[in-house]
């Protein structure tokens, strides 16, 4: 029994001191029967990324990843090469790259290989001056700011950065305001750095080959507008490092002072309503981007991608403060158009914490804050104007409403003319006269008509040329004769031709003078016609000084007058058919009659020759019986369609008796 025992354990000893040689080959050490080994692989690919690490970033926002130290990558081993600028020279077409914002050189570890061989290439372009069009790629141009920055920690030569800024803000204006933020951060640090003012600084005046950096880079808006806004150190640091977009409504000075103020503020108020609460808004931004930090991104707290992120999401929290400060001035303003306020965020949680901490105290706040900003002024909304061409119908509803009340045209179309002014550079300025010219229309020719001329004359400088004219029934109601609306019509062909407004205007105004006729004396004939006076005069006086008898008219003298007594027209027969009120005439009546005999449809030649046989015009005759109708009415009586003329049943009962 001992003896097999000692023999196992022999055999035993024997088979662990057995070595097993090395497969030779690439692939045999990490395969098994021709099956790659995974284990192998993954270990190998660690030992690579850890090495490229330094010079080539890796993005460590992978799901499952809990440590930043090793990243987990399956699939097979590749090696990776960190591309030079020659290597890159072939990608000479751009690599679309989508849009995403971009605070950090760390964006480039997202980029995909293809993206990160052109930026070689873009970048060696940029420093040899050579122009690239990077067709709306604006990330480049952003990852290209933050490597030039990078360098500068290393090179710590500040004329040299301002002459890469100044280049790369000049080339891709997209990049200008930020680049400025930055090389002015760097000033201050230095100045900070250095308090005698001895260490290097930008010099003031620039070389003839550079473009004049103040020129191109005013102050940040922060130092810019801490006097005017009463601004704390931290609120000007605050505004000087935020990155907001530009847009039509924030680059006008007037607007961009309002929406900062209304954000200052904000960001104050927000403050004082949170310390009522025992907490304050850093530390609601805090708790808002922590949560963007773990649900989000899923990164894990005390690393330094939670730290970057806590940083990233507190800077787009007080974007999206500043968004709803510029949307409620655009509502003020009357400017349409708002800006989309929101996260690329879906997480439920990250919504619901947004919404309670920050937006609804925010919106609750500006309400009140907002009726506190300035109106715009007479430049600013000139420019509002002409940015949303229909802001005017705003202001011209109220206008109108505000003539109901008053029923004063003059103060009406001073209004429109005010209206017109702060619109001089809106193309749609014409249509403000048109509609002008419609609604005053039923209650003031004169002012109606001399709309309607501005309304040709600004139609005529437009691009595209509309013609509108005014409908039929209010060319009825404005002109008395077709005389009278012919002389219009030559006035507006005229203006048409000649472009000479005040012309136009004042023929315009002179259709609706009474026109007198002078009369001239002939003193010749006043003094013949006295003389023949002064003859009856006396031949009278010596006929009626003669004492005659009185005596009857013979019997076939008053008979001859009861015959011709007899044959007298009978007056006309008393209207019994039409209120009394209208006032109409027998040749006004007939032709109702005539109407309804017709079941209310006349044709115009018909109408024409009633009119002549009774000695009237056509459109003289029509337009007296729809004035005398009007205020029964409210509206025409006689209507033109095409060749034909109508009235509507319910109109004609209603000014029958």
């Amino acid at each position: 029994m001992t003896g097999i025992i000692a023999v196992g354990i022999f055999l035993l000893i024997l088979f662990l001191s057995r070595k097993k040689k090395p497969a030779t080959g690439t692939n045999s050490m990490h395969r098994r029967n021709g099956i790659p080994n995974r284990a192998a692989t993954n270990t190998t690919i660690r030992l690579q990324t850890a090495v490229k690490m330094p010079t080539d970033p890796i993005p460590s926002n992978i799901p499952g990843s809990n440590t930043n130290d090793v990243i987990d990558i399956t699939g097979p081993a590749e090696r990776i090469i960190r591309q030079s600028y020659k290597a890159a020279a072939g990608k000479k077409e751009v690599v679309p790259w989508p849009h995403r914002y971009i605070y950090s050189f760390n964006e480039f570890s997202n980029a995909t290989r293809e993206q990160r061989a052109f930026y070689y290439y873009f970048k060696d372009c940029f420093l040899k001056a050579i122009p690239v069009d990077l067709k709306n790629n604006t990330n480049y141009t952003f990852i290209l700011l933050f490597d030039l920055l990078q360098e500068y920690d290393s090179h710590k030569d500040l004329v040299r950065l301002q002459s890469m800024l100044v280049l790369l803000g000049t080339r891709y204006p997209v990049t200008e305001k930020y680049a400025r933020i930055e090389l002015v951060r760097r000033q201050q640090e230095r100045n900070q750095f250095d308090p005698s003012g001895k260490g290097q600084k930008i010099p003031t005046q620039p070389s003839p080959r550079e473009p004049d950096y103040g020129t191109i880079y005013p102050p940040p808006i922060g130092t810019r507008l801490k006097k005017d806004l009463s601004l704390s150190a931290t609120e000007e640091s605050l505004l000087n490092n935020l990155y907001y977009s530009g847009n039509s409504f924030f680059s006008n000075v007037f607007c961009q002072r309002s929406v900062i103020d209304l954000f200052v503020r904000l960001h104050r108020s927000l403050d004082s309503h949170f310390n009522g609460e025992g907490s304050s808004l850093e530390e609601k931004m805090t708790i808002i981007a922590d949560t963007i930090a773990r649900k989000h991104f899923r990164y894990r707290n005390g690393t330094e991608n939670y730290k970057y992120s806590i940083l990233n999401s507190k800077r787009e929290l007080r974007v999206l403060l500043m968004k709803l400060s510029e949307n409620t001035l655009r509502e003020q303003y009357g400017f349409k158009r708002k800006l989309t306020v929101q996260l690329p965020y879906a997480n439920e949680e990250i919504v619901s914490k947004l919404e309670t901490e920050l937006l609804v105290p925010s919106n609750g706040l500006l309400t009140e804050l907002s009726k506190n900003c300035l109106p715009p002024d007479e430049n600013t909304e000139i420019y509002l104007n002409a940015q949303n061409t229909t802001r005017w119908k705003t202001r011209f509803e109220a206008l109108k409403t505000s003539y109901h009340e008053k029923k004063d045209y003059g103060s009406f179309f001073r209004e429109i003319q005010q209206l017109a002014d702060r619109n001089k550079d809106n193309p749609s300025i014409e249509s403000i006269f048109f509609e002008a010219s419609r609604f005053i229309g039923t209650d003031d020719k004169k002012t109606c008509l001399i709309l309607y001329v501005y309304y040709v004359y600004y139609d005529q400088q437009s691009e595209k040329i509309d013609n509108k004219a005014l409908t039929r029934t209010l060319m009825k109601q404005l002109f008395t004769d077709e005389v009278q609306e012919k002389a219009f019509e030559e006035i507006l062909y005229q203006l048409k031709n000649d472009k000479d407004l005040q012309k136009a205007l004042a023929a315009t105004a002179g259709l609706f003078e009474i026109k007198r006729k002078k009369i001239r004396l002939n003193d010749t004939r006043i003094r013949e016609a006295e003389s023949a006076f002064t003859e009856t005069v006396e031949l009278l006086k010596d006929y009626l000084d003669e004492e005659t008898e009185t005596t009857p008219p013979p019997p076939e003298e008053l008979a001859a007058a009861s015959v011709s007594a007899e044959s007298m027209p009978m007056p006309p027969p008393i209207n019994d058919r039409y209120l009394l009120s209208l006032q109409l005439n027998p040749v006004q009546t007939t032709l109702l009659d005539i109407f309804k005999k017709n079941n209310f449809l006349l044709g115009a030649s018909d109408l024409e020759a009633y009119a002549k046989d009774n000695g009237a015009f056509r459109n003289q005759l029509i337009d007296s019986i729809n004035e005398a109708c009007y205020e029964t009415l409210d509206d025409v009586l006689i209507e033109e369609e095409e060749e034909n003329y109508v009235i509507q049943e319910h109109y004609f009962q209603r000014v029958q008796q």
